[in-house]
């Protein structure tokens, strides 16, 4: 399931189930994208909805909901300067979306995008002991000569 799924069915699997506001939604994605479908069944993944709409603030604006931040670490620092970056991304994001994104917004074709699924480490908060939260990484890698500045204004 994509990480913007935000059409949902009802149990019998029909399209009939789908909310009157989510309908609206759709068709203003739509709109804004020149683009209005007549059939409401259609239900539109994360990452033809970053490339395919026309309105290049929706577009970025979805892009940067796959992309949370930055890694920022000493090793992804030395990747750098072989052309992988780190970027923690959102739980539900897959390969396909995370690729498109970092095109999108930074105007360079990955090579290729790895994923780890990275669970929270112990932790105590006082006297008592807890975990931090899990959250999903990004390596990407660029083609040889490309670079990205992730670290603007740092």
């Amino acid at each position: 399931m994509s990480l913007f799924d935000k059409f949902k069915k009802n149990k019998s699997g029909s399209g009939a189930g789908v909310s009157v506001a989510v309908k609206n939604a759709k068709k203003s994605v739509l709109k804004a994208a020149g683009e209005e479908k007549s059939s409401s069944k259609e239900v539109m993944s994360t990452e033809s909805k970053i490339l395919d709409l026309k309105s290049g603030q929706t577009n970025k604006g979805l892009a940067y909901r796959v992309l949370e931040r930055t890694l920022v670490s000493e090793k992804s620092a030395m990747g750098e300067s072989k052309g992988t970056y780190g970027f923690i991304v959102k739980p539900k994001a897959t390969k396909t979306e995370i690729k498109k994104a970092i095109e999108l917004i930074y105007g360079v074709k990955p090579v290729s995008v790895r994923v780890i699924n990275m669970l929270g480490k112990p932790a105590r908060f006082g006297r008592r002991s807890g975990q931090r939260k899990n959250f999903k990484k990004a390596i990407i890698r660029l083609p040889k000569g490309s670079t990205i500045s992730v670290h603007e204004g740092v």
